[in-house]
């Protein structure tokens, strides 16, 4: 036979393999069509899984539910109660602590989202934490802060350092003696231009007082700055 043409036994066993590349391609194709899911908007929602007062505050703790099953929501859920929900569950009678649990949705097409603040009073240290808990609705996948940052093309330094420079600008502090500790960012929320507002506490001390932390938010495209209970 001719140098260069295969023999019958060679050729089967390349056409064998060739068959297989194909059919593992074709294989993780068919898996990748499987992962891509698109569900409706109002296929999930966000309740309450407990939605009462205890000695006057409130206690909003929320929970999110879909039309489908969804590992991703199970997994929010949990970690709703492994976060606010545990100070709820600490003393749901309040009799050495009363927590404090309010919720605020921000929904759109494509994101259901709860941002929950809550604090134990008596207060000790500051006016609590805040958290969010953030979902995409159309592909059923949790988001996370880095997925936040990795949008608006920035880190958690820099986020830091921003969440600062605004609070100096701020006209409640501009003519006090402010001293600023430290900045933590535990949440944020899209909006349906994907805007973003980054959430944590700032942690001050004002004129010369205790060092106090303060729940604040930051909008991101405006670098604009709130702090939520800031006295006098």
């Amino acid at each position: 036979m001719a140098k260069g043409i295969l023999k019958k036994g060679k050729l089967v066993m390349v056409l064998a393999a060739i068959g297989s590349c194909l059919c593992l391609i074709g294989c993780a194709a068919k898996e990748d069509a499987t992962e891509a899911v698109n569900y409706a908007s109002e296929d999930s929602s966000l309740t309450y899984a407990v939605h009462t007062e205890l000695d006057g505050h409130a206690i909003e703790l929320p929970q999110f539910t879909s039309t489908h099953d969804s590992a991703v929501i199970e997994e929010l859920n949990q970690d709703i109660m492994d976060g606010p929900g545990a100070i709820y569950e600490k003393d749901k009678d309040g009799k050495e602590i009363i927590p404090e649990i309010r919720t605020t949705e921000y929904s759109t097409n494509q994101y259901l989202q709860a941002v929950v603040r809550y604090v134990e009073y008596p207060l000790v240290g500051g006016y609590g934490d805040i958290a969010s808990y953030n979902y995409d609705r159309i592909q059923d996948k949790k988001l996370t802060l880095t997925d936040a940052l990795v949008k608006k093309e920035t880190t958690l330094d820099d986020v830091r350092q921003m969440v600062i420079d605004s609070c100096l600008r701020m006209k409640e502090l501009s003519d006090k003696e402010t001293s600023i500790y430290g900045v933590t960012v535990d949440g944020f929320s899209l909006d349906a231009n994907d805007n973003c507002t980054f959430y944590g506490n700032v942690d001050l001390c004002l004129n010369g007082t205790t060092q106090w932390s303060y729940i604040y938010s930051f909008q991101f495209e405006t670098q604009t700055v709130e702090i939520y209970d800031l006295t006098e």
